[in-house]
């Protein structure tokens, strides 16, 4: 089967043509262009190569460096105007990559050359070591051009490309907005065709209102012009259209609107005629080192430029791997030392910083390129276009070459960018607000850092909500190993992580899962309940190692999360623990439901002699609910305040837990006054007894199902001689609720917990799907789930014993499903009191699909406690993202 790419957007159509017949002819190598990335294992040792290898592609290759070519040419003037250098720099640029990159490898379908990310810090250090004289400041960063190129090989050679992960992804993200917004601010001057005297952000936003009166009409038209046709031609359905990349098209409707309206040729691309006398500038390295002064401008802007450049190179080559067709994946420190090479290669001629861009190497994968020599034959290109059409290139409109950085300024920084920040978290987004603003306003570097510090400010509020207290020394352990032990046997590498894993330490976890990556082992990560964080940046990590592995057949399984709450609906949103629900230091607030019969004075008698905390609210309520249209009568009224008062003077006699009881009398539904009271009041607790009825007619279900708070449902004591709890737990939150709950109440010296979890037997699932699953790889997981049950377990047993130590406590791993098998164990062990958390779920999916607390809290012979019973419209983030 042949996948041809969508209307062959991006490149011409006979190279569409060309790459078909070419399949047909090939059928050993895989296609390219848009179509199935899930390449298997298996196939992978047939993928195209670089080096010597890559030459027999040369076809394909040569295509895509067609299509390069044409989409360099705009973009690579376009950004050497807009870093302040001569715009024929970019090409020469671009030119210098070609020819070095596919000697050096590092990546595959990756294009090198002059990016616009760097184009702010370019024009910036340009501005301050020429003191505001342009052509001076250009000369002395090309040899800050070379010490960043020499700095990033000595970065090559020790391996720092891996510290890269070390940077939170929201920051980053937030400095190539900002990037994103300082492209289109140092555009404006060409986009209305006149120049500015201010030259920082902030600076130049606040003039444009002034300039306006400025502007001229020929150049801005052909700038708004070409910015709506970049806008609206790949949106168009018209093949003729996508033929043509976008920012061609543009150049050439921007040449016959110049032409058509003899637009003065100071607006115009200037290139110079003879490129080897007018067009290399070496790097003045004597106005560089002059003058004293200017050696903190020089670190910092070598810094800069090294941190901006492999920080932003290394999220290219990642990107771009994740579309390669093949999924072959690049070698980071072999890029960073091919871009330091470059980079040294580049400032000798007066060319720009080098580094891998994203739009220039999406089209090469669309246009068919296979390998790595797509870049030199793009220079070979784009050597020809200086040849023979440099006169054209002259004709160019500033004005449309501004549009394009406008353009890729946009979609750096637009609104879908924030949307998308948003989607990951209220706290990713403070972090990337915090980058943009700090950034523009000041620098890179400072920028990322205040992105830094935000990240660790927001880690220690949220650690605090899991703990309850503020602890600066928390900061320690962001960065440090979060892995407490690794085991590794015949099949399977077992990773255990016991601290808060984030960007600053996830270095260590990588490690592991690379290395785990070789041995094609099972792979097995648990967090344990004492991991309190894990970032954004590490769960997006794991949700693409668990893609890559899946394709190489390795089973990644991740145990513990469940445990843990999302900051938002999507999947690689930061997650963090809870708070501890403990028992408020004024007690326990506990609604009490009564009427006149017997389940209910047994739910009465319960509430009597059970230990409540001290300074623990009472309130007894019951509801005149008069069948028949029975009028209500002041002597119907006395009976029901008799009943309340004497039931709250009975339970004041009997338990001194409470510090005030109060009686409530209401009329109306009793489920519907209920449920008002209970929004009313916000108990922590709701006491009720059970009536044998079916499940949509007992009023204690209904409550069970609406209530937003924990539910006990009342029923006989069963053991004579010791009170017994089951406390059902499975590492999820809802059972972590459940157990804090237990271990911050009283109890009776006497009382014996049960901590249990269910695991479900081999052959629940070979009933219903018999030739779906391999009973091995059944035994296995199953194995490795009862070892984690019986870790949980034993840290439950532990913090009982902490809070309840006169208390017998017992811990059980059991088999068979859930429902079935706690509601047997209650019925063999004469359990007096289940206690279970509750999955949050909505009344109407509790309705449709019920839950294990509601099964056992309907069908169990004892009292049965569920914890934080929570109804919301929407249900809670975690099932969503469980499923």
């Amino acid at each position: 089967m042949i996948f041809l790419p969508s209307h062959g957007r991006g490149f011409p159509s006979w190279v569409l043509r060309h790459w078909v017949v070419d399949k047909m002819k090939d059928n050993a190598s895989q296609p390219t262009g848009a179509v199935s990335y899930a390449v298997a294992g298996a196939d992978r040792h047939r993928a195209p190569q670089n080096g010597l290898q890559g030459l027999k592609h040369w076809r394909h290759d040569m295509l895509a460096g067609l299509v390069v070519a044409l989409v360099s040419v705009p973009l690579s003037l376009g950004i050497a105007l807009s870093s302040g250098a001569p715009p024929i720099c970019g090409l020469t640029s671009e030119i210098v990559a070609g020819l070095i990159f596919p000697l050096l490898g590092g990546a595959y379908v990756t294009i090198s050359g002059p990016a616009a990310g760097l184009a702010p810090v370019l024009y910036t250090s340009i501005l301050t070591l020429g003191h505001g004289n342009i052509d001076t400041g250009y000369r002395m960063v090309t040899g800050v051009i070379l010490l960043a190129g020499a700095l990033q090989l000595i970065l090559a050679w020790i391996k720092a490309a891996r510290f890269s992960y070390l940077f939170p992804s929201a920051a980053i993200q937030g400095m190539l907005a900002s990037i994103g917004f300082m492209l289109i601010a140092k555009q404006i001057p060409h986009f209305i065709g006149h120049p500015y005297i201010a030259h920082e952000f902030w600076g130049m936003v606040l003039e444009t209102p002034s300039e306006v009166v400025n502007v001229q009409p020929q150049v801005f038209a052909i700038s708004v012009i070409s910015l709506i046709l970049l806008f609206t031609v790949p949106r168009l359905r018209a093949p003729l259209l996508h033929s043509i990349p976008p920012q061609l098209f543009v150049v050439i409707v921007s040449i016959a609107l110049g032409m058509a309206w003899h637009l003065d040729p100071k607006f115009l691309v200037s290139v110079p005629s003879n490129l080897l006398s007018h067009g290399i500038v070496p790097p003045d390295f004597k106005a560089l080192f002059a003058d004293p002064l200017l050696v903190g401008s020089i670190v910092v802007a070598v810094l800069t430029l090294t941190f901006v450049d492999g920080t932003e190179s290394l999220a290219t080559i990642m990107a771009v791997d994740k579309i390669d067709p093949w999924r072959r994946k690049s070698s980071p420190d072999r890029t960073l030392f091919a871009m330091g090479i470059s980079n040294i290669c580049s400032s000798l001629i007066g060319g720009l910083t080098i580094i891998p861009g994203i739009i220039k190497s999406t089209t090469c994968i669309h246009s068919g390129g296979r390998t790595a020599w797509v870049n030199f034959y793009n220079a070979i290109f784009l050597i020809l276009f200086l040849l023979i059409a440099h006169e054209i290139i002259k004709l160019i409109p500033m004005g449309a070459l501004a549009a394009v950085l406008v353009h890729i300024g946009w979609k750096l920084a637009g609104p879908h960018k924030w949307r998308q920040v948003w989607a990951t978290g209220a706290e990713q987004l403070a972090i990337f607000i915090v980058t943009v603003l700090v950034t523009v306003s000041t620098d890179l570097l400072i920028g990322i850092l205040a992105g830094i510090i935000v990240k660790i400010i927001l880690l220690l509020v949220l650690e605090r909500k899991a703990t309850g207290r503020f602890r600066l020394g928390y900061i320690s352990k962001l960065f440090t190993n979060p892995i407490s032990k690794i085991e590794i046997d015949e099949t399977a590498v077992h990773v255990v992580l016991s601290g808060p894993v984030v960007c600053f330490n996830s270095l260590h976890l990588r490690q592991a899962c690379e290395k785990a990556v070789e041995e094609r082992k099972t792979i097995r990560l648990e967090f344990l309940s004492s991991v309190n964080i894990v970032d954004h940046s590490t769960l997006t990590y794991l949700q693409s190692f668990q893609q890559e592995c899946k394709q190489a057949d390795i089973i990644v399984t991740i145990e513990g999360l469940s445990g843990l709450k999302s900051r938002s609906l999507k999947r690689t949103a930061l997650r963090y623990r809870p708070a501890v629900h403990a028992i408020p230091k004024d007690g326990l607030r506990v609604l009490l439901a009564v009427d006149a019969s017997e389940h209910s004075k047994i739910a009465i008698d319960e509430v009597s002699k059970t230990p409540w905390p001290p300074g623990s609210q009472l309130m007894v309520a019951t509801v005149l609910n008069m069948p028949f249209g029975i009028t209500i009568t002041k002597e119907h009224e006395a009976k029901a305040q008799k009943l309340v008062d004497d039931v709250s003077t009975a339970i004041s006699a009997a338990n001194a837990s409470f510090e005030s009881v109060q009686p409530i009398v209401l009329e109306g539904d009793t489920k519907t006054e209920l449920y008002l009271l209970l929004q009313e009041t916000r108990p922590d607790l709701l006491v009720t007894g059970a009536r044998l009825k079916r499940r949509m007619e007992s009023i204690s279900h209904s409550l069970l199902l609406s209530a937003q708070c924990s539910v006990r449902i009342c029923r006989p004591a069963r053991s004579a001689d010791q009170h017994k709890v089951l406390l059902a737990l499975d590492g999820s939150r809802f059972a972590t609720n459940a157990l804090e709950q237990v271990a911050n109440r009283p109890w009776a010296p006497d009382t014996k917990f049960l901590c249990v979890h269910a695991v479900p037997l081999i052959s629940d699932y070979l009933t219903h799907y018999p030739d779906l699953y391999e009973i091995k790889e059944l035994e296995t997981n199953r194995n490795m789930q009862v070892e984690t049950a019986k870790r949980m377990l034993a840290e439950a047993k532990t913090m009982l014993l902490k809070h309840v130590p006169d208390c017998q406590i017992e811990t059980m791993v059991i088999d068979g499903e859930p429902k079935e098998a706690l509601l047997q164990l209650a019925n063999e062990e004469s359990v007096d009191l289940i206690v279970l958390g509750s999955a949050g779920k909505n009344f109407a999916k509790r309705l449709v699909v019920g839950s294990v607390s509601e099964a056992i809290a309907v069908w169990a012979n004892c009292s049965v406690e569920v914890v934080e019973v929570m109804s919301t419209p929407g249900g809670s983030a975690e099932e969503h993202l469980d499923h």
